[in-house]
């Protein structure tokens, strides 16, 4: 794989390769990276004429990798640690919204340390969209909840639900 550097900063107006507004800053018969302008905003794009592309960043290290996402302020970051974990920080927030644990497979919202398949650091969770099961023995998977206007349901093995009424106090 092609590794691109440059030793001088890149000037607007300044082509690396090819021409136009647009910085071709590497290309060959499978891919072109671009930086440039694009209707007013500035963009960068790797474009590929195999089947997939791929965009690696590697720190000096080796441990960590990062996007910063700005409009001169940061916004949001998203990468990778040193352990391995996936991450979305927020600065409007001023915490990780988002971690996928490497080691385990285990996804953390609101916490870094996820210690169940899904980790909620809340008090609510949503599920937006209410479902009735048709009978006790309606389609399901073990663990599947679902909710309407009078009852919460619960299936308890295959294809086997239990419902409680839902009251008003």
């Amino acid at each position: 794989m092609p590794t691109l550097f440059s030793e001088r900063p890149l000037r607007s107006g300044q082509p690396v390769a090819g021409g136009g507004a647009d910085h071709v800053l590497y290309t060959d018969a499978s891919a072109r990276l671009i930086a440039g302008p694009a209707s007013g905003a500035v963009s960068a794009k790797l474009e590929s004429t195999s089947s997939h592309a791929q965009f690696t960043l590697t720190s000096p290290s080796g441990s960590e990798s990062r996007f910063r996402m700005s409009d001169g302020t940061l916004r949001w970051e998203f990468g990778r640690t040193g352990g391995n974990d996936f991450f979305v920080y927020s600065y409007a927030l001023a915490e990780f919204v988002l971690r996928l644990s490497g080691s385990t497979g285990h996804v953390g919202i609101r916490t870094t340390s996820p210690t169940a398949p899904l980790d909620v650091n809340g008090n609510t969770f949503r599920l937006r969209l209410s479902k009735t099961p048709s009978s006790a023995t309606d389609t399901g998977n073990a663990g599947d909840i679902a909710w309407d206007a009078g009852y919460i349901y619960v299936c308890t093995a295959l294809n086997t639900w239990k419902r409680a009424a839902l009251a008003t106090w």
